[in-house]
């Protein structure tokens, strides 16, 4: 924005109409859409404890999916089917991924070692992390109950699927 705030927008293809989504006093950031398009899945950015948010993709007010604590929960995906966000949550300063469903407020560790920018294949059936937010740390994939870990690539960051769940690009 022009004085310096951090706001979500969407574009309309077609008529390439824009439409201002968010205007909290936060920064927000890491948007994703809803797999349906519905919502518009986003974290805040700033000094205070990030957290998870969704505002309807047609404009509206935005509900928090993660609840208010001392530490980040950031870089959230949401799964195939709607039901769980995969996120980073930092606890004592170490960010892990975790799945939570969407309206609960219990989230589940799903990595063991240090973890972040979670992304869900597009059946579901795997959730790509990087260990950092570097370009250099590498993919790896696991199953969304935390089984079946292994490293993808040795080098890279910020995993994204290919449409068809075939690749994973880094």
């Amino acid at each position: 924005e022009a004085d310096g705030s951090w706001h979500l927008w969407v574009v309309s293809v077609g008529s390439g109409e824009q439409r201002r989504l968010t205007s909290s006093a936060l920064p927000e950031v890491y948007p994703r859409f809803s797999r349906a398009g519905k919502w518009v899945i986003y974290c805040t950015w700033s000094p205070q404890a990030d957290r998870i948010w969704r505002v309807p993709r047609r404009g509206g007010s935005p509900e928090p999916l993660t609840p208010q604590r001392n530490e980040d929960d950031q870089y959230a995906d949401i799964s195939p089917d709607g039901r769980w966000l995969a996120f980073s949550r930092t606890e004592h300063g170490e960010a892990r991924i975790v799945r939570q469903e969407i309206g609960s407020s219990t989230a589940r560790p799903v990595t063991k070692r240090l973890s972040t920018v979670p992304r869900w294949s597009p059946d579901g059936r795997w959730i790509a992390f990087a260990p950092d937010r570097s370009d250099v740390g590498g993919i790896l994939q696991v199953a969304p109950d935390g089984t079946g870990e292994r490293r993808v690539s040795d080098t890279g960051g910020w995993p994204v699927w290919w449409p068809d769940g075939s690749r994973l690009g880094r």
